[in-house]
């Protein structure tokens, strides 16, 4: 089972890849082979740098982001858009029943009966 990391402790990651590559690899020019492509620890450490900045660019523009948009106001449905079996279970079927004549012959209704 994998694990997933979050973009922020990835980005700490590559900050502390950064700050170890610069501490075991002190001479700058020393070349490194990464990956069957060999880099110096100056132009390592500038790619890994980039990736934290362009992170960092995009946590500030979210946090931008939402303090300027305002929160959202609830969706809600109309009533006229209501299902029939809702009116039934909250107790509106008499808003939406018709009003039977006293002097109709047909049976009374399940609700009449009561």
């Amino acid at each position: 089972m994998s694990k997933r990391i979050g973009k922020a402790i990835e980005a700490s990651r590559v900050k502390q890849l950064i700050l170890g590559t610069n501490k075991h690899y002190p001479i700058a020019s020393q070349q490194l082979k990464i990956g069957g492509v060999t880099y110096t620890v100056t132009a390592l450490s500038a790619l890994l740098q980039s990736f934290v900045d362009l992170r960092q660019a995009v946590d500030d523009a979210t946090a931008a982001r939402s303090a300027n948009s305002q929160p959202k106001p609830p969706k809600r449905r109309p009533y006229a858009q209501s299902s029939p079996r809702s009116w039934r279970s909250c107790g509106r079927v008499s808003a939406i029943r018709p009003m039977r004549s006293p002097t109709s012959a047909s049976r009374p209704t399940r609700h009449e009966r009561r």
